[in-house]
C-alpha cells in the first residue's frame, strides 16, 4: 500500500514539475513575443523613421521640388536634431531652405499655404542648430532673414516673431553685445504680454535673458527686479 501511494504521489509530483515546465516555456513564448513587439514597436517609434516615411509618401505625392515635400525635410532634420545627429539634420534643413527659395514669392501651393511662412521654420531650426554648436556668427544671419521674413509676412508684432527673436537675443549675449540684446528681448517680453498677459509662464526665460543683459552690463539694480519677477512666474508653474 506504501508502494502504491509513493508511485501515485510520484506521478502527481512529476506531472506537476511537468505542468511547470510547460508553463515556463509558453511564458517565455510569451516574454520573448513581447520583447520583439515592444522593439518593433520602438523602430517605428523613432521619429526619423515616422518623418522619413511621412517625407517619402509627400515627395511620392506632390514632387522633390514641391513645398511640401519642404515642410517634411524641415520636419526631418528636426527628428534628427532630437536623435542627436546635427551634422544629417543641418544637410536636410539645407535642402529644406533651397527648395523653398525657389519657390519664394511665386504666391501660395496648391494647398494656399505660404511659401514664406514656410521658409522661416527651417532657417530658424538651422539657426538654432548653428547657435546650439556655437557659430554665432552664421546663426545670426539665418534668424535675421526669419525675422525680416516673418515681420513682410506676418507683421512686427506677430507672436510667431518670438522664437526667432529668442534665439537672436542668446547670441548677441553669447558674442558682448549686451545693449542688443537687450532691445531684443525688450521687444520680445512686449510681444509676449500682448499675447499671453504679464504672467505667462513663456515669459520667465525672456526676463531671465533680459536680467542677464543688465547683469552683464552692471546694471544690477535693472536686473534685480526681473529676476525676482521671472522666479515669482516660475513658481507658478
Amino acid at each position: 500500500m506504501k508502494q502504491l501511494f509513493f508511485y501515485i504521489g510520484f506521478i502527481i509530483a512529476l506531472h506537476s514539475y511537468s505542468s511547470s515546465l510547460y508553463a515556463e516555456s509558453i511564458n517565455k513564448k510569451k516574454s520573448n513575443l513581447q520583447i520583439s513587439q515592444l522593439k518593433q514597436s520602438r523602430k517605428y517609434a523613432n521619429p526619423i523613421v515616422i518623418a522619413t516615411h511621412r517625407a517619402e509618401k509627400i515627395r511620392d505625392k506632390y514632387g522633390a521640388l514641391h513645398p511640401k515635400y519642404a515642410a517634411e525635410l524641415n520636419r526631418l532634420g528636426v527628428a534628427y536634431v532630437s536623435e542627436r545627429r546635427p551634422e544629417e539634420a543641418e544637410a536636410f534643413f539645407k535642402r529644406a531652405i533651397a527648395i523653398l527659395e525657389k519657390a519664394e514669392g511665386k504666391g501660395r501651393d496648391s494647398l494656399g499655404v505660404s511659401k514664406n511662412i514656410i521658409l522661416f521654420s527651417p532657417l530658424d531650426n538651422l539657426g538654432e542648430l548653428y547657435m546650439n554648436s556655437g557659430r554665432n556668427a552664421e546663426a545670426e544671419i539665418l534668424l535675421n532673414r526669419s525675422i525680416s521674413i516673418k515681420e513682410r509676412v506676418l507683421g512686427k508684432d506677430h507672436h510667431r516673431l518670438n522664437y526667432s527673436l529668442r534665439s537672436l537675443g542668446r547670441i548677441l549675449l553669447n558674442r558682448g553685445y549686451y545693449t542688443k540684446a537687450e532691445k531684443v528681448f525688450l521687444r520680445v517680453i512686449k510681444i509676449s504680454e500682448k499675447k499671453y498677459g504679464k504672467n505667462d509662464a513663456n515669459l520667465s526665460n525672456n526676463l531671465t535673458f533680459l536680467g542677464n543683459s543688465y547683469r552683464l552690463k552692471g546694471e544690477y539694480a535693472k536686473a534685480e527686479p526681473l529676476i525676482k519677477r521671472a522666479l515669482k512666474i516660475s513658481e507658478k508653474k
